[in-house]
């Protein structure tokens, strides 16, 4: 999966060299397991690697590479498929599409029980 060494290497860098008690505060992750993380006893997971990234302003990808879940090469090809969804103006609906959408939304209140 990943290498220790890069792992913590990627949290010094990160953090500027905080002590695990201060990662630990910062991004609410237990001191005890960013130890195992460094001592190569155990991996970070997907989501604690990005917790690190979020709570040192990072970008989660970097976190993901240096944890071993993706490479350099995988961020590249993903930049490259990284498309904003289209938003979507109401002219762009046909009055029939519009009446439908609401229609069912109105129906799933009701079922809900919700008043409408």
């Amino acid at each position: 999966m990943t290498n220790a060494d890069d792992w913590s290497d990627y949290l010094d860098r990160v953090s500027d060299e905080a002590t695990d008690a201060a990662i630990s505060r910062k991004s609410g992750i237990s001191g005890s397991t960013i130890g195992r993380w460094r001592s190569g006893a155990v991996h970070p997971k997907p989501l604690q690697a990005v917790a690190v990234a979020r709570a040192y302003g990072a970008h989660p990808l970097g976190a993901l590479v240096a944890a071993g879940y993706l490479t350099w090469d995988d961020v590249d090809v993903v930049a490259e498929r990284i498309v904003a969804p289209k938003s979507y103006a109401l002219d762009d609906f046909t009055t029939s599409e519009l009446l439908a959408e609401a229609t069912k939304r109105l129906k799933r209140l009701e079922l809900a029980g919700e008043p409408t």
